[in-house]
């Protein structure tokens, strides 16, 4: 079973959203959709699961077409961000309700909320109202209520953006395990990169309506299709690399092919960089003096902030913090970058 999109197109208020979009998730994969606010990736999952009329092209389930298929006769589920749970109804008539506007027997739509509750450990909250649970319980019953008729396309929008962080990487981990034991095709709308990068097996980036970018997650983190969507996973360094400056602060190993890069600007992540205090043999392709000038400590790491010497370009490096007594501010050290951690872009 798979889910394949043939030139998916959405037109709204005379703007078009989505352009042209190619992908195929398989049965069992899940991917998360990551982009920039208003890229049109809530517009992708609405489409998808048909809440939208006016689009064209095509989107096969089991090489069948569903795109002229109502919303409800297409075996998909959306979990939303703001949750859409009716305040009015128990725990257990929230999850029922999808299977009741399917006619299925009362015994069996006991049995099945019984299931799922047991799936989302929310046992013995049949009768408990909407209002009085929290946030993250809500969640559960969303989910829930979302598997209820048996889905072959889970689409999750941000559904865990408002809760805490501890309570969020426990709703991702349920959620990829309740993927996993029904071998959906899961689709999560998310702006936490760290949650794409845990959980799925694919990123695709939405850029003004277009799919820039389909990899694994260490793909796309070091290989990037472009500056943007390397900024957007995380703290690029930068460099324009320029004839006259090679003697004065580019030193390359004769072998390797960094000349190529002559004339283009290159990018190397924070943590790809080595530093050392004293200029060394090394098989390092890119060697640059720096000055140190300060440091941040966050929680996870330290971000040292250096000066290219005789460059404008500052760069950052990511060390542990238990690293830091090796690093004084003011003093002077050599960078070290190998080829295959260098990233240009044409």
């Amino acid at each position: 079973m798979s889910l394949i999109i043939n030139n998916l197109s959405v037109k709204l208020d005379h703007t078009k959203i989505l352009k042209d979009l190619n992908l195929e998730v398989k049965s069992g994969e899940y991917l998360a959709l990551l982009g920039p606010s208003g890229s049109g990736k809530t517009t992708f999952l609405k489409t998808l699961a048909g809440l939208i009329e006016k689009a064209e092209g095509d989107i096969l389930l089991n090489q069948t077409s569903i795109m002229k298929k109502p919303s409800h006769s297409r075996p998909v589920s959306v979990v939303f961000q703001d949750l859409r749970l009716f305040p009015h109804y128990n725990v257990k008539e929230n999850i029922a309700f999808p299977m009741k506007l399917k006619k299925m027997k009362d015994k069996e739509i006991d049995e099945r909320v019984s299931s799922l509750l047991n799936d989302v450990r929310l046992q013995g909250f049949q009768a408990s109202p909407i209002h009085k649970l929290s946030g993250g319980q809500q969640q559960r019953v969303a989910l829930a209520r979302a598997l209820a008729t048996e889905p072959q396309v889970l689409l999750l929008d941000e559904p865990f953006s408002g809760l805490d962080e501890p309570l969020r990487r426990e709703m991702g981990q349920l959620v990829h395990n309740l993927h996993v034991k029904k071998n959906l095709v899961t689709i999560l709308v998310t702006h936490d990169k760290r949650e794409a990068v845990q959980f799925a097996d694919r990123i695709a980036f939405l850029h003004n309506g277009d799919l820039v970018q389909i990899d694994c997650p260490k793909n796309v983190f070091d290989h990037p299709e472009n500056e943007y969507v390397g900024n957007f996973f995380g703290q690029l360094n930068r460099l324009k690399v320029i004839e006259e400056s090679r003697k004065d602060w580019l030193d390359m190993d004769a072998n390797v092919k960094v000349k190529d890069y002559i004339g283009k600007k290159i990018f190397v992540r924070p943590i790809r960089v080595d530093v050392k205090k004293e200029r060394k043999e090394s098989s390092s392709n890119l060697i640059l003096p720096a000055q140190l000038t300060h440091f941040i400590e966050y929680p996870e790491y330290v971000d040292l902030k250096f000066q290219l010497i005789n460059s404008s370009e500052q760069w950052s490096v990511n060390i542990l913090h238990q690293s830091l007594k090796d690093y004084k501010v003011g003093e002077n050290y050599w960078l070290y970058v190998n080829h295959e951690d260098i990233v240009s872009f044409e």
